[in-house]
Formats: C-alpha cells, structure tokens, sequence
C-alpha cells in the first residue's frame, strides 16, 4: 500500500514539473483578491527573496509580497480561442436618415438597435442582399446594425 501511494505521489510530481516546465502563464492568487494571470510569449521565471516572489517575462516584471500571496499556479494556455478571422464583404453606407446594407446573404434580415438594446427598425435584404433601413431621426445618436453575419456601429449626427 505504501508503494502504491509513493508511486502515485512521484507520478503526480512527475506531471506537475512537466506542467511547469511547459508553462507560458503563471495564475496568482492573492489572500484577498481575485485570481490574476500572466501570459507569457516565451517561458516565464519566477524567482523568490526572503519578501517577494519576482515573476520575469518578455517585457514585464511583476512583483508581489509573498505574505499577500496564497497560492501560484503554472499552466500551459492558449492566448485566444479565435483561430482565423474571415474578411467580410459587408459594406454599410449612410446618406441621411437611410442606412443601405449589401454584400449580406439574400433574405437575410437587417436589425437596427439603439444603445438601450431596444430594436428601432428592421429590414430584408433583397435577392442581390442589399437591405435599405431607416433610422429614426430624433437627433444625434449611436445605433448598432446587425446582420446574419456582422454587427456595425455607427453614429447618427
């Protein structure tokens, strides 16, 4: 039975120095905060003093008292979860109160929504998806323009 649990021990501390050996961010938890992490391009180095844990990476260093520090984790993350980002053909030209939308899907709809998220006007876009839409015309304002495909900002002046 011993065995078995110093087996397991060194197989666990096994994979914990692989983790940090790997890591590109390094998770601080303070005794009275909320968790914060670093990511790093290149492995970071963490160092200790008799006061302070000293975190080195490309460009920052970040210092801590270590009587304000519960715990620290190593791990290996992955910066974004955004793989590729499509160019869009989608065009929005505002002449007046008329805001025209084209190079959206046929049918598709065109939402217009104030800041308040209250929808003020919708349209269809036609077979070559094109959508004209009018917004209200009380004044500057900001409104978002959502499609199937993308949302837009603009501002009414």
């Amino acid at each position: 039975m011993k065995r078995l649990l110093l087996l397991a021990f060194a197989v666990m501390a096994m994979l914990g120095a692989r983790a940090e050996e790997d890591a590109n961010a390094v998770f601080v938890h303070p005794k009275d905060g909320v968790p914060v992490a670093y990511l790093f391009e290149a492995k970071p180095v963490v160092t200790y003093t008799e006061s302070e844990i000293v975190i080195k990476g490309t460009g920052i260093d970040v210092v801590y008292a270590i009587a304000d520090v519960e715990k620290m984790d190593f791990d290996v993350v992955q910066p974004t979860s955004v793989d590729d980002v499509k160019a869009s053909n989608v065009k929005v030209m505002c002449n007046g109160d008329q805001v025209t939308v084209s190079g959206i899907e046929a049918q598709s709809p065109v939402f217009v929504y104030n800041l308040a998220g209250q929808m003020v006007a919708k349209a269809v876009a036609d077979a070559g998806g094109s959508a004209s839409v009018e917004v209200p015309a009380a004044g500057p304002n900001f409104y978002i323009i959502k499609t199937n495909s993308v949302s837009f900002k603009i501002a009414k002046k």
